[in-house]
């Protein structure tokens, strides 16, 4: 394909040669909407490592429902401000799930124990209760430990990522319900 300046096609135009398979179309496409992109998740994310991952996550996404197929959008500033706009959704569900998890771990730490043996106390029962759920539970809770997103469990699992959250639900509910008894 000969080298031109894309810069000059309206979004109808660049959709078209997506369509048709034109990867530099599509980078010429997100480019276009670049500052748009960083306006929107600047003003949502406040944190600036954050933000840089929110747009990396943005681009992705954009990229990815590109490849799977374009049809259907026709608004592509209004589609793409959605696509951030949803990113950023995301960022806060999952700050506020860490958030929880740091009050659950502060809940279940009174302030008079902190030796180790307590914690280990306290993750042995932990396990017990993920054991009892399964043992696809106990493989994914490893793995969420160690810091692995709900993405990347289902993708080394082979699930789809709404599995790996459901899951995750499933835990925390009944690591809760016991520690509450």
């Amino acid at each position: 394909m000969e080298s031109q300046d894309l810069n000059y096609f309206s979004d109808i135009a660049l959709l078209e040669r997506i369509q048709n398979g034109d990867d530099i179309a599509l980078v010429q496409l997100i480019n276009k909407y670049e500052a748009l992109l960083w306006k929107i998740i600047h003003g949502e994310i406040p944190d600036v490592d954050a933000r840089e991952d929110v747009f990396a996550d943005t681009r992705l996404a954009i990229i990815q429902r590109f490849h799977r197929n374009s049809k259907g959008i026709h608004a592509v500033d209004k589609w793409i401000k959605q696509v951030a706009r949803s990113k950023c959704k995301e960022y806060w569900r999952q700050a506020k799930k860490r958030q929880e998890v740091a009050t659950l771990a502060e809940e279940l730490y009174d302030g008079t124990q902190n030796c180790p043996q307590h914690w280990e106390q306290l993750w042995s029962e932990v396990l017990e209760v993920v054991h009892k759920l399964g043992p696809i539970y106990v493989e994914m809770v490893e793995w969420w430990m160690q810091g692995w997103t709900a993405a990347e469990i289902g993708k080394h699992l082979g699930i789809p990522e709404g599995t790996v959250k459901s899951r995750q639900n499933t835990i925390r509910r009944e690591v809760r319900a016991y520690f509450d008894e």
